[in-house]
């Protein structure tokens, strides 16, 4: 029998409080991002899954949930609805705040001018992204953070020719606020080369 083992600690919630209407400030416990605090947009899960379509448009009832299971979960309506540590923790990996976008911009040489070409924004939008703030950034210029850095990648090292399945952007050595896409193979060596 193959089994995947997974030696990381399952995500625990501290405490969890409203910042607003599909968001939260989550402190946690255990877990990759133990000992921090983030502010996380929850939109994404409520907005696509059948199961949340009760929380999208009620701000009471969104407000109401309650932390169960020892930080391995949210319920709201006495555990109709629930939503894992698990997904709240991929969501806050995914996530960018103003430190991040800052530590973008200088890993990939871009000023705010260039930033706002490259991304399709205007110049003051880029420098309100840059504004200290516990929110996070728009999950589309995440995204588009994500596509620069592939495709820097990928021209980088066309020429090795196998693309792996897992890619990891960890900016200063510090938590991956994103694990998805693809990786080029022998990237690892080429980097210790």
């Amino acid at each position: 029998m193959n089994a995947i083992i997974d030696n990381r600690p399952m995500p625990r919630i501290a405490s969890v409080e409203v910042r607003d209407h599909k968001r939260i400030r989550v402190a946690w416990s255990t877990g990759a991002r133990a000992g921090t605090t983030d502010v996380v947009d929850l939109s994404p899960l409520i907005d696509k899954f059948k199961l949340y379509a009760p929380l999208r448009a009620d701000r009471k009832l969104f407000a109401s949930f309650k932390l169960v299971d020892n930080g391995s979960s949210l319920e709201w309506s006495d555990g109709e609805i629930d939503m894992a540590a698990t997904s709240i923790e991929r969501l806050a990996e995914e996530q960018m705040t103003f430190n991040d976008f800052a530590d973008f911009l200088a890993q990939n040489n871009l000023t705010r001018a260039e930033a706002a070409v490259e991304f399709g924004r205007s110049l003051r939008t880029i420098q309100e992204y840059l504004v200290e703030s516990d929110d996070p950034l728009p999950r589309m210029l995440v995204l588009a953070c994500r596509g620069y850095e592939y495709r820097k990648l990928v021209a980088r090292y066309n020429h090795v020719g196998a693309i792996g399945s897992a890619w990891t952007c960890t900016p200063n050595n510090k938590q991956p606020y994103w694990q998805t896409g693809p990786v080029i193979a022998n990237y690892a060596m080429k980097q210790s080369d």
